[in-house]
């Protein structure tokens, strides 16, 4: 669904006119619902991967636009050709183990400080990273405006959006109606998104032997 249309339909189902509650609230509301739920669970819509090359001798990196946290990072290994997994590492964990930017090697691990990811050890030669992460969506901004989520699951961001609304308008008798909603739309896409992480089809249990 377009954003302006999520909008129009947000007053419908108000039932109040723009005076009281206006185009820019409604599209603020919207948009605070759509982040909420991508920063609360790990829903498909926000998974993204973006691919960025090492430089020897650099050992951090900025963090791709709308980075929430990551999922998995790996790359080729230059001389084996096998797939090296990067260990995430808490702040001081990693520190220990890495304390001197300038031992180089291979990476093997990394840790995320503010809007920089390091990777220990530094970096000797160029790999290709591949960065598979969770990420914010980009505000929707033009009526036309859409995404995978607009598109194929608007309703927990409308229904959360409505009840923040009647919040917003004082003493609206809805509130708890649209909670509901809310909330039950929500757990039913999360449910569906957790299913899709496990391998297609139905469980098929053999007998061994």
């Amino acid at each position: 669904m377009k954003f302006g249309d999520l909008k129009a339909k947000m007053r419908d189902w108000l039932a109040v006119p723009t005076g009281r509650i206006s185009d820019t609230v409604c599209g603020d509301l919207l948009n605070l619902s759509m982040r909420e739920l991508l920063r609360f669970h790990d829903l498909r819509f926000g998974e993204a991967t973006v691919p960025f090359d090492t430089v020897a001798s650099q050992p951090d990196y900025d963090l791709p636009a709308g980075w929430s946290r990551p999922h998995t990072l790996w790359y080729l290994h230059p001389d084996t050709g096998g797939i090296v997994f990067l260990n995430q590492r808490m702040k001081e964990r990693f520190d220990l183990d890495h304390p001197k930017t300038s031992v180089t090697g291979d990476p093997a691990a990394y840790n995320v400080w503010g809007a920089t990811m390091r990777l220990g050890p530094t970096p000797s030669r160029v790999v290709t990273v591949s960065q598979n992460f969770y990420r914010i969506l980009p505000d929707l901004v033009d009526d036309n405006d859409e995404n995978e989520f607009t598109l194929h699951a608007w309703e927990p961001i409308f229904f959360r959006a409505l009840t923040e609304a009647t919040k917003y308008l004082i003493e609206d008798p809805r509130t708890s109606l649209w909670e509901q909603k809310a909330i039950a739309t929500e757990n039913r896409l999360v449910l569906e998104h957790s299913r899709a992480t496990h391998a297609g089809g139905r469980l098929v249990i053999e007998e061994p032997g």
